[in-house]
């Protein structure tokens, strides 16, 4: 998808350094995705920071769970240029460009991955009924290119997963930026 098809569902902002994309607790309904510069998003309450470089994205989870904003996002550098979609479109940008998506999708369970395998060192029985549901297990057990034809074939059963494992983030405590 190039920049005139995107903006058809969405649109382009530029910010100067330091400004800020948006501030914790709000309840927007934006999915980010930077296209130039770097954006730091600081979640106060776990005191975390993360970086998010060009063609990264952040904001798809909370949007999916229709939650407040726990983090804060300011720009890294001048002219940090970043595509906004309203979660009304989210649908059409899933359609449009799935390759987007199944990002998003494979993003979210390493997270989920990555945080069972270090709750395991702390509460493995905790981590292991994580591992044991269904829903988790399923997907688990796919390979990083039938994850993406699971995008691309089945999109309800992708959004309800999506759902789940932004879920599951929660419940574990884990950073969904």
């Amino acid at each position: 998808m190039n920049l005139s098809e995107m903006n058809k569902i969405g649109k382009t902002k530029v910010y100067g350094k330091d400004s800020i994309i948006l501030d914790e607790q709000c309840t927007d309904t934006l999915i980010y995705i930077v296209l130039q510069g770097e954006v730091e998003v600081v979640e106060r309450k776990r005191n975390s920071k993360v970086v998010i470089k060009s063609g990264e994205y952040f904001g798809g989870i909370p949007v999916l769970q229709d939650n407040i904003r726990l983090y804060s996002a300011k720009a890294l550098q001048d002219n940090t240029t970043i595509f906004q979609i309203q979660s009304s479109t989210y649908s059409s940008l899933i359609e449009k460009s799935p390759e987007m998506y199944s990002k998003v999708f494979i993003n979210l369970l390493n997270r989920v991955r990555a945080g069972i395998d270090e709750l395991n060192e702390t509460d493995a029985v905790a981590a292991t009924l994580y591992k044991l549901n269904p829903i988790y297990a399923r997907i688990n057990l796919l390979k990083d290119s039938e994850q993406i034809d699971i995008v691309y074939n089945d999109l309800n059963y992708t959004v309800f997963v999506m759902r789940f494992l932004s879920d599951l983030c929660i419940k574990m405590n884990l950073n969904i930026v």
